[in-house]
């Protein structure tokens, strides 16, 4: 793969809204990118050049998180795969674009919160029952209410050896993330698709954007 190749698409990670560590974004890079042959340390080589050109810049709560430094710009609609598998950090792959999202439209803080807390459990339940290497990720904005649409594919569970596998220690998991996701939602819903085995979880929450007197 070419440097400015190379570069072109780490930047492109940058502009969607992820940030994390180096190793994160070389991970997220093998996922969307699917390159033949990078080693972590070739592609690390790129990724400081990019800090060195100030296109990233370390993340000032976070000393080994990196994040994209010029100006970003999102429709009220996004979409997206993300990776299921947890060597990909897939958590922070969604929370990173999501929160870089809801930022760039100025929502206000304790609704950020909120929605970032609720979206990670549901995502969470999303990785953990999916069969496939990815799930579907879609958000959007309308009429001052946040819409969230997680789909994953899923395999009809087995109770017992999914517990003696550590899959979940028990159902009060499962019961607390959709006791917080219901409280921290105005309105959810988890459709089963039985005949593709699809599991779509829907949500949506009314936001208050930041007047231009607040500070972001």
């Amino acid at each position: 793969m070419i440097q400015n190749e190379l570069e072109n698409q780490i930047i492109q990670m940058g502009e969607s809204g992820l940030f994390g560590t180096i190793k994160e974004f070389y991970f997220w890079h093998y996922f969307l990118f699917h390159p033949e042959e990078l080693t972590y340390k070739n592609f690390s080589k790129v990724f400081h050049q990019l800090i060195k050109k100030n296109i990233f810049r370390n993340n000032e709560n976070y000393k080994n998180e990196y994040i994209y430094n010029l100006e970003l710009s999102f429709t009220r609609f996004m979409e997206y795969y993300a990776p299921a598998s947890l060597n990909f950090s897939p958590i922070q792959f969604v929370r990173s674009r999501l929160l870089s999202f809801l930022n760039f439209h100025k929502i206000d803080e304790d609704i950020i919160y909120d929605i970032i807390i609720a979206s990670i459990e549901a995502t969470e339940n999303a990785v953990k029952y999916s069969s496939d290497d990815k799930i579907y990720v879609k958000y959007f904005i309308e009429e001052n209410t946040f819409y969230i649409e997680i789909h994953n594919k899923y395999k009809i569970p087995e109770i017992k050896k999914d517990i003696e596998n550590g899959k979940y220690d028990s159902s009060i998991t499962l019961m607390r993330g959709m006791l917080v996701m219901s409280k921290l939602f105005d309105e959810m819903d988890i459709d089963l698709i039985e005949n593709k085995e699809i599991a779509i979880f829907q949500a949506k929450k009314k936001i208050v954007p930041i007047t231009k007197n607040e500070k972001i």
